[in-house]
């Protein structure tokens, strides 16, 4: 049992990690805070459903699991007719593919007016380069983490992620110590959409920093009430 949910757990963060780079991929710029708040909030909805599920329809996991295993095998037919990544095909020098994925998404955007060649997008990207070096060559990754402010930037980044994980799965496991297990999971599940929701907001109008401040915040007075009153 140990060794399948250490499969599934390895097999579906990769899908899940592949699955939002390319999302992102073939997003607009503009669009890529709303459409992460979208994914993240469809992503907590699972764990909405599996809460109704277990306390109001049924307490058996098999059928559930049927229906999970039968997404999977729909989204590995579906994954075969997706298009592929524009950046993608670009860093392989794939221009043709790519022209040919750049018109399907103007026809699914209704967009008449979409006309490029392939020669021009090599043109484009040869100017580009010729700009590059002519400014300066790209320094190496190495040059960027000898570098203090990112060094701190980097360990910054690490704990609050570090912190971020620690706190969601302490909510998960303390989740199955009360005796109303199902409404504190559907408390847990629906304050993950108001946070998907408020997050987006929050960085759109005031940026990271703001907004991993408030939300540490909140976290910390969470934590005070918790030590102070018990659970």
């Amino acid at each position: 049992m140990l060794f399948v949910s250490f499969a599934f757990g390895c097999l579906a963060s990769i899908r899940q990690v592949t699955g939002f780079i390319f999302f992102l991929e073939l997003m607009p710029q503009k669009s890529n805070t709303a459409a992460v708040s979208i994914f993240s909030i469809i992503d907590g909805l699972t764990y909405l459903l599996l809460v109704i599920y277990f306390w109001l329809i049924n307490k058996h996991w098999f059928w559930i699991i049927l229906v999970g295993y039968i997404f999977q095998i729909t989204g590995a037919f579906l994954a075969w007719w997706l298009p592929e990544s524009p950046p993608f095909l670009f860093s392989m020098n794939r221009y043709e593919e790519a022209i040919k994925v750049f018109a399907l998404m103007a026809r699914v955007n209704r967009r008449q007016d979409f006309n490029v060649s392939a020669d021009e997008i090599r043109a484009r990207i040869k100017e580009d380069d010729q700009d590059a070096v002519s400014k300066q060559e790209a320094p190496s990754t190495l040059h960027f983490l000898k570098q203090r402010r990112i060094q701190i930037n980097l360990g910054i980044m690490m704990v609050v992620w570090l912190a971020s994980s620690f706190d969601y799965y302490l909510i998960l496991f303390l989740v199955n110590s009360f005796k109303r297990v199902y409404a504190c999971a559907f408390a847990s599940s629906i304050s993950e959409f108001v946070a998907y929701a408020t997050s987006g907001i929050l960085f759109a109008k005031f940026g990271a920093k703001i907004s991993f401040s408030c939300s540490f915040a909140s976290s910390f007075i969470g934590g005070v009430v918790i030590l102070a009153y018990g659970l």
